[in-house]
């Protein structure tokens, strides 16, 4: 629902960091203005983030913030600094001496922001360390502990992910991604990020311990998924099938599978073995 908020964050970067810099560029006194313009965007869109938190997760709005408030000290010091600047007066409010000049106080704030920033980032590394954000990590019934995640001596991944681009790459993607967050260490061939040549799939599938078909429309009309389908078969590969029945979003009901399912692979591929049906969830 807040799709366009990704929208609204690069405006606000290219406002900060490009737009602001033009007014009155050529004139100094414009720098405070700048400063306080730079200063209010940033303020109004920390406040607006935490009213709204537009985030999936909590970490990612938590770190948004913390990377807002820095910001905004960042802003408050730079006003300062150009106040100190255009009147001594409005130093002095701030305990700086007449005799002192106003690098001195901009030593003193850059100290001040280092220490804010350091902090910051270890707060940070903290929270991306611990967050889980509610998320199950699976365990093992009797030990309460996480399965050991082993791969014999042949094989590199845990799971191959056998799809078609034009009706299930999304889907996988998510796949591989939440496998990863409930398994920590599971290894998943997904061609996006492992395949390196095309005329290597059965290879691929020859070093994955389990193949799991994503099936949606078009997957048997898929060469290259043929390919694979064949390679799992004559290797006897352990299969899995996850079934995306909603048309609208690249399905089929699944009998229509099975009957673009070549004769000589339906004993492999659909005798004795049920479908797990792909769920939507929605937030």
């Amino acid at each position: 629902n807040y799709w366009w908020w990704e929208l609204a964050e690069t405006l606000r970067r290219l406002a900060v960091t490009s737009y602001i810099l033009v007014v009155g560029a050529r004139q100094a006194g414009f720098a405070q203005i700048r400063a306080l313009a730079a200063l209010f965007i940033s303020t109004t869109f920390l406040m607006l983030q935490l009213m709204i938190r537009p985030y999936k997760r909590q970490v990612d709005d938590v770190l948004n913030g913390l990377f807002s408030l820095v910001l905004i000290v960042w802003f408050n010091a730079t006003i300062v600094i150009n106040g100190c600047l255009i009147s001594p007066a409005f130093c002095s409010a701030f305990g700086h001496k007449a005799g002192e000049t106003p690098d001195e106080l901009f030593s003193v704030f850059v100290s001040f922001l280092a220490v804010i920033v350091l902090a910051s980032l270890v707060l940070i590394c903290y929270i991306t360390a611990t967050a889980t954000d509610g998320m199950v990590v699976l365990k093992e019934r009797g030990t309460n502990a996480e399965p050991p995640l082993t791969l014999r001596r042949r094989h590199s991944w845990h799971v191959f992910l056998s799809h078609i681009w034009a009706s299930g790459q999304d889907q996988v993607a998510v796949l591989k991604r939440q496998l990863q967050l409930v398994l920590p260490g599971i290894e998943v061939f997904l061609d996006v990020d492992d395949l390196h040549d095309i005329g290597a799939l059965e290879q691929y599938v020859s070093e994955s311990a389990v193949v799991l078909i994503f099936l949606s429309r078009g997957y048997f009309g898929s060469r290259n998924c043929m390919r694979e389908v064949r390679a799992m078969c004559e290797m006897q590969k352990p299969v899995i099938l996850l079934h995306e029945a909603d048309e609208s979003k690249g399905g089929l009901p699944f009998q229509q599978a099975v009957d673009e399912c070549p004769s000589e692979y339906r004993p492999c591929l659909f005798d004795g073995r049920a479908p797990i049906p792909w769920t939507r969830i929605k937030e």
